[in-house]
């Protein structure tokens, strides 16, 4: 079973979560050695990576700093995992400026803390370069669950101890045929939620507790395949 992971105030447990998709990989996150770059507040970026059950609350939140929409994450695990999915949710906040996130670069096993300039340059098919870009779905396509995108081809992402998960650019911006222009000014990125969902390996360590997560609701949907976006960096 897997070991704890991490902290969430007022939740001290979920109910058992494994769908098609995987069980929540939260209890596996070595959350005192997680990074987030570009972030406003120091350690919000850690704070998104919530429960499953708590996946649509507004708070806490993470906001990169004004007019720059990048954010960067390093997110080391306990053991070796598999991550099948990503799930993304961003809440409007009154009061709080922020666009939700439109592309991810997800890259697999890089180990220590990665630069902005290095994830960027990274592209699929690069000997060594384990990532993928996801294409997201507007938050009010789904406004009242939260979305599974997958990581495909799953390879780069099997038997892993490290994350990392770029955001490159939000909806202040328009996608055209040679990539995403903005017509207003550059605005912050605003996110919500921040799940992952896989399997564990048990490679590492033993487990010495056990947390579980709610199960997924029907509200909650998977993106199959390319649907909504999904794409590979070629």
């Amino acid at each position: 079973m897997p070991p704890h992971g991490g902290c969430c105030e007022g939740h001290d447990h979920d109910e058992t979560l494994d769908d098609d998709v995987g069980l929540s990989l939260r209890p596996y996150i070595e959350f005192d050695h997680v990074v987030c770059l570009n972030e406003d507040v120091p350690q919000s970026g850690k704070g998104i990576l919530k429960f499953h059950d708590a996946r649509l609350s507004d708070h806490p939140f993470v906001k990169s700093h004004d007019e720059d929409p990048e954010l960067l994450w390093t997110i080391p695990f306990l053991e070796a995992v598999t991550v099948k999915s990503i799930a993304v949710r961003s809440n409007r906040i009154a009061g709080v400026d922020g666009s939700p996130p439109l592309k991810l670069k997800v890259i697999g096993n890089r180990g220590d803390t990665m630069d902005f300039d290095t994830a960027r340059d990274l592209q699929h098919g690069v000997r060594g370069h384990n990532c993928v870009d996801l294409l997201l779905v507007r938050p009010d396509h789904f406004p009242e669950g939260t979305v599974d995108y997958p990581l495909r081809p799953a390879g780069p992402f099997q038997n892993i101890t490290s994350l990392t998960i770029l955001v490159c650019d939000n909806y202040a911006g328009t996608v055209q045929g040679d990539g995403i222009h903005h017509d207003d000014d550059t605005i912050s990125t605003l996110i919500t939620y921040l799940g992952l969902k896989g399997r564990g390996t048990g490679s590492k360590r033993q487990a010495v507790d056990t947390v579980y997560e709610s199960r997924g609701m029907k509200k909650d949907h998977q993106v199959k395949g390319n649907e909504y976006g999904t794409q590979h960096l070629l």
